[in-house]
């Protein structure tokens, strides 16, 4: 075969975690990604948005903490024994200070709500061997676009090949606590994003607008909103902020230049904070694993519906920031350059797949997370898949996955 592969994870470009990049205009994100790859026509490109509700609160205030100690700390004077005079310190020049005020009112925004960790991640199997031209399509993807006024997406690499099995497992997202403790001292870029619920629609959506008009590779269908009200009992903060399922690569985690250093307790209260969860972490791994491999059920949208004009997002797209839950949830991009296995035309498809995980209700997909989209985009027309794997990967993988 050759085709270039590669298995990707878009991230902060430059760590700051508290960032949380968006594509606007809201509902537009979707729908350009499919037009990208319709333009650059990938033998297979496959994109995950994997969420889950956890509560980061304890670790934004501490890092709230360390960011307002150091500019309390870069503002006040030194003493001069030379000249007998008080000198500005040298920290108050530093790019660290000057992006403090903007990194402190963004923790404090999300302070008040509910907090998801958010992955991306993905695979790509270019049309030739040329892997330069593979990757320059990969970074043109609109994800390249998220940005705040803080941080923007980028994408990064793995080499790993046991990342399949990872992207068919569904379980790539991944706990950020040791980045956000070591943030003021060796910053890391974290894999995950930590989102509000608010920021989930500009993710997580059906084709709408302008982006979805002239898609040729999608089974289009009609949307009739059937409303309702949404559950809303799985929004609820959850107790701490342990229990995430971790993943370990040979590229990640990936150092970034360090911060300025606070106080000489500061590495003391970040060891303290890791050996508190470090126990936790590792009983709880197995288990998460165990329970994710097993219950992870995978649908396949037949049709997708599409929508003329955005959703109010004041409104009706608020609706779509209820589908966070405890449990693991995707929404999955698939393109074939080469279509179904069972299409008797080799035409190019997209399709969009849903999964959930099974921490809180064993039928989580049906019950909740499908009813819940059908609220917003009426009546879904699914079909739960025997395999998990798609078709791509059936038919050219299959050792490569279960070896």
């Amino acid at each position: 075969m050759n085709n270039s592969v590669f298995f990707f994870n878009f991230a902060l470009k430059d760590g700051h975690f508290m960032s949380r990049p968006i594509f606007n205009p809201q509902q537009s994100l979707v729908g350009e990604i499919i037009q990208s790859l319709e333009r650059f026509n990938p033998r297979f490109a496959w994109i995950q948005f994997l969420f889950s509700q956890r509560d980061y609160n304890r670790l934004l205030m501490y890092t709230k903490s360390e960011l307002e100690n150091y500019v309390q700390h870069a503002n006040t004077a030194q003493y001069d024994e030379r000249s007998r005079q008080k000198i500005p310190r040298k920290e108050i020049n530093s790019q660290w200070y000057k992006l403090a005020p903007p990194r402190i009112k963004k923790i404090e925004q999300i302070l008040p709500k509910p907090t998801v960790i958010f992955a991306i991640n993905g695979m790509w199997v270019g049309n030739s061997n040329n892997a330069t031209s593979s990757l320059h399509q990969l970074q043109e993807l609109p994800l390249s676009l998220c940005s705040d006024e803080i941080d923007r997406l980028r994408p990064f690499l793995y080499r790993d090949p046991r990342i399949l099995r990872m992207l068919v497992e569904r379980r790539m997202v991944t706990d950020i606590s040791p980045s956000i403790y070591r943030y003021s001292h060796s910053r890391e870029e974290p894999p995950s994003l930590i989102l509000s619920p608010d920021e989930i629609p500009y993710y997580v959506h059906m084709p709408t607008g302008a982006s979805a008009k002239g898609l040729s590779t999608i089974r289009a269908a009609a949307h009739f909103p059937v409303g309702g009200t949404l559950e809303t009992r799985e929004l609820m903060p959850v107790e701490s902020s342990d229990n995430y399922i971790s993943s370990n690569t040979g590229d990640s985690p990936r150092s970034r230049e360090p911060g300025p250093q606070q106080q000489i307790q500061g590495g003391a209260k970040v060891q303290q904070l890791e050996q508190l969860t470090r126990t936790k972490d590792d009983q709880n791994f197995s288990n998460q694993m165990n329970s994710w491999s097993r219950g992870t059920l995978v649908a396949t949208l037949k049709k997708i519906p599409t929508l003329e004009q955005p959703l109010e997002e004041d409104s009706e797209a608020q609706r779509i920031s209820q589908i966070v839950s405890r449990n693991i949830r995707t929404f999955e991009i698939l393109y074939d350059s080469q279509g179904d296995e069972n299409s008797n035309a080799s035409l190019a498809t997209t399709r969009v797949l849903l999964s959930s995980s099974c921490e809180t209700a064993s039928d989580d997909l049906e019950s909740i997370y499908i009813p819940q989209l059908e609220s917003v985009y009426g009546k879904l027309d699914y079909e739960i898949l025997s395999d998990k794997r798609p078709d791509f990967l059936i038919r050219k993988f299959q050792r490569f996955v279960f070896a």
